[in-house]
């Protein structure tokens, strides 16, 4: 069912659960409200349950900063669609009631996501007496933020305290902790290594930065199988000398960003390189044996193990082709299945898809890596993208053994990417970071000196075009 007026979002937005307060907490925290980005503070704290509904100023739809409110959406460009039946009632108000209509299109299987409140029955149960372990990048960790703030939906004072804490927030202390009520998270140093507890369901939340030996690194996948991480895996349960008794319950993980320096190297004007791409793509392959091996063995273990894709990362791709994060997540799924992790039960989940069908629906933020409340950038954004992101790993979290599957396919737009680039036998890949912030240069001297093969075919992926490459 198409949404053709701002009426239906308003009703969703009304039906947030009120706070029972005598003040608002901004009224009695000021300095702590103040401390948000003022067009972030506008709608989060209600969105995340601070400030009851009302509290923000109805959006000026004119205006372009203001468009992707949901208020806004479809004033004017493409359409979204509302959800139906069982997803609508369980829906969290994150997700505003609606989803880009191309998600539908996008992921065949959608209709049999399962949705979450706060307040389900079924994720209580769910997640009951369970231990997750989530290592991965900032964007994992966002992933992670995004479902310890969900859980906690209903301490609005616990909520605020994370929404002001600030990303990646220095401490003099050792650690740092916040409390209130039944959950709690502690902090080491800061936001990028926490343990969220929630003794209401008996609960552990572990997430640990693995994009690097040190917060400052960019280390990327290599970091799970350096040695100067095996006490890390040992500490969290994950270390293939474990006994099973120390396992946690749920592993959440997947590749990184940060693989981004390790697979671009300096080249001169002539494609001359200080290591091929051949052999950067071969060393990343080695270190994803490395880790798919180790991952099945968690899943045979008894743990139940999740790995998400990366996705398009540049804003300017609207969702499109991402050559090197092609390449790098058909690698990865190719070594998860030849360690026998998809036969074990392993479970991953297409991003690419989802990331797809938002960003050609709405503008998400200047970097478009990052979209929850504590990001480094990011202020101007709905949370609804990462409310999705962390339904479909509820959703492979709690579905029952066998009866799974990705609600996106796997690999549909990821493996023609890949194909191409082999195709057409890179000689280098040259930026600073890789492909991830800089122009793309994938070059072959084949054809001509310096030639650079994306920008050479830039046009062929103009998004008018971008079907064809995709397969869609």
């Amino acid at each position: 069912m198409r949404c053709s007026h701002a009426l239906f979002v308003l009703c969703i937005l009304c039906r947030m659960r009120p706070v029972a307060l005598a003040k608002s907490l901004c009224d009695q925290q000021p300095d702590r409200c103040k401390s948000m980005h003022p067009r972030t503070r506008r709608y989060f704290l209600e969105w995340y349950g601070v400030e009851p509904p009302g509290s923000a100023p109805l959006p000026n739809c004119s205006q372009a900063s203001e468009r992707w409110h949901p208020l806004c959406r479809n004033t004017a460009g493409p359409e979204w669609c509302s959800l139906q039946g069982q997803q609508k009632e369980d829906a969290p108000n994150h997700l505003m009631g609606m989803v880009p209509c191309s998600l539908f299109m996008e992921c065949k299987e959608f209709s049999k996501t399962t949705m979450y409140n706060y307040n389900s029955s079924g994720l209580a149960a769910c997640l009951h007496n369970k231990r997750i372990v989530s290592v991965g990048d900032s964007v994992v960790n966002e992933m992670m933020v995004h479902f310890c703030l969900f859980l906690a939906y209903d301490i609005p004072e616990f909520v605020l305290q994370y929404l002001t804490i600030g990303y990646k927030k220095s401490t003099q202390a050792s650690s740092r902790l916040l409390s209130h009520g039944p959950v709690s998270l502690e902090m080491f140093p800061n936001s990028r290594n926490f343990t969220f507890r929630d003794s209401r369901i008996n609960l552990t939340v572990q997430m640990v930065h693995s994009g690097a030996l040190h917060l400052q690194d960019h280390g990327g996948l290599r970091t799970l199988t350096h040695p100067e991480f095996a006490s890390e895996l040992i500490r969290l349960g994950l270390h293939p000398h474990t006994t099973q008794t120390g396992r946690p319950d749920i592993v959440v993980t997947g590749a990184s960003f940060h693989d981004d320096v390790n697979l671009g190297t300096s080249c001169d004007s002539s494609c001359s390189c200080n290591s091929t791409w051949s052999s950067q793509l071969g060393e990343y392959i080695h270190y994803m044996q490395g880790v798919a091996s180790l991952l099945a063995l968690l899943q045979r273990s008894g743990a139940s193990v999740v790995w998400m894709t990366l996705f398009p990362r540049g804003k300017q791709y609207r969702g499109g082709p991402d050559f090197l994060r092609a390449v790098v997540d058909q690698a990865a799924q190719t070594e998860l299945e030849r360690a026998g992790f998809v036969r074990e039960g392993g479970r991953i989940v297409d991003q690419w898809p989802v990331y797809r069908s938002y960003f050609q629906n709405g503008n998400y933020g200047p970097s478009s890596l990052h979209t929850a409340p504590l990001t480094i950038a990011d202020c101007n954004l709905p949370p609804d993208l990462v409310s999705m992101r962390t339904h479909f790993l509820l959703d492979a979290i709690c579905t029952a053994q066998g009866q799974w599957e990705p609600r996106c396919g796997m690999g549909s737009q990821y493996r023609p990417q890949a194909a191409y680039v082999t195709s057409l036998n890179a000689q280098c890949s040259c930026a600073r970071y890789g492909l991830s912030i800089f122009t793309p240069h994938l070059c072959n001297t084949s054809y001509g000196p310096s030639s650079n093969f994306f920008e050479r075919r830039a046009t062929r992926y103009h998004p008018s075009r971008w079907a064809g490459l995709l397969g869609s």
